[in-house]
């Protein structure tokens, strides 16, 4: 046997972990004299700092973490806008400080994103986190996630409650061409964050999520006498029995099996729960 291997005469060390891509980076909505405190927790001083850098360019004011302790006392401190956490943090890891995030009432509405370098979307989603970002991090994917979290909700907006990204990717396509403006949401529970703050004209809802589920987030509208004037669309892939549809009938203004329903079927529901709302805002 013959076995070759080949080394690099050249290696470069510390590279950066952050893509910078400053010209394509997505600003801060708000005011350059209203800079949003967004609180960063994570282990490493040189992912630490890039980031850091990104969210300064981007216009926000991080306050920063290198630990998970530390970053659980600034967040009660600081009441941040918004968390980024990375899940490889020694002592209280990313998933414990999440966990205790989500169990303070005080903390629990707000948004945090995760940082891994493995695929741990649906953990992340099942303990409350609002979206993950994959290691190295894509500096345009990343501050256009902020931005869309921190924007403020028109009632005109369609809502959309999905975490599977390719099923995401495919809605919004089909919607884009209404000019329709989409907000998504990765489950249940990151859903109720942008229901406490302000009603969508109408909510697109997956039924199976990891974290809160689609029939969890129906439940507690139901609860809610203001939520359940929201019209709702089912779009899930589901083999829904004659019972569970009886069950949604009620709450829901259709029921949409993925893959089987065209950019006009679903345009035709959506457009007049969209049009009221933008009347009412009148």
């Amino acid at each position: 046997s013959s076995f070759v291997i080949q080394l690099p005469a050249n290696v470069q060390t510390g590279q950066p972990k952050v893509i910078q891509s400053s010209d394509k980076l997505t600003r801060s909505p708000f005011p350059v004299q209203s800079k949003a405190k967004l609180l960063l927790i994570e282990e490493d001083e040189e992912t630490r700092k890039a980031l850091v850098d990104l969210l300064e360019t981007s216009g926000y004011d991080p306050i920063q973490a290198p630990s998970g302790q530390e970053g659980l006392d600034l967040a009660a401190q600081q009441n941040p806008e918004l968390i980024i956490l990375d899940v490889a943090l020694t002592g209280f890891d990313g998933w414990t400080v999440l966990t205790k995030l989500q169990d303070n009432a005080a903390l629990t509405d707000i948004p945090v994103i995760i940082l891994s370098a493995t695929t741990d979307t649906d953990m992340a989603l099942s303990l409350g986190a609002t979206a993950v970002i994959n290691k190295p991090v894509d500096a345009v994917g990343l501050t256009a996630e902020i931005a869309m979290l921190l924007t403020p909700f028109a009632r005109n907006q369609v809502l959309l409650v999905e975490d599977d990204p390719n099923s995401r990717t495919l809605i919004t396509r089909m919607l884009e061409r209404e000019n329709w403006i989409l907000r998504t949401a990765a489950n249940g529970k990151a859903a109720l964050r942008v229901l406490k703050k302000n009603h969508p004209a109408i909510i697109l809802l997956d039924l199976k999520m990891a974290g809160m589920n689609g029939f969890e987030l129906l439940e507690l509208m139901h609860k809610n006498p203001e939520w359940t004037k929201i019209p709702v669309i089912i779009i899930s892939s589901m083999d829904l029995t004659q019972e569970m549809r009886a069950n949604l009938a009620p709450r829901v203004l259709a029921i949409l099996q993925k893959g089987q329903f065209s950019r006009e079927e679903l345009a035709d529901l959506i457009r007049p729960a969209v049009e009221s709302s933008l009347l009412a805002e009148r």
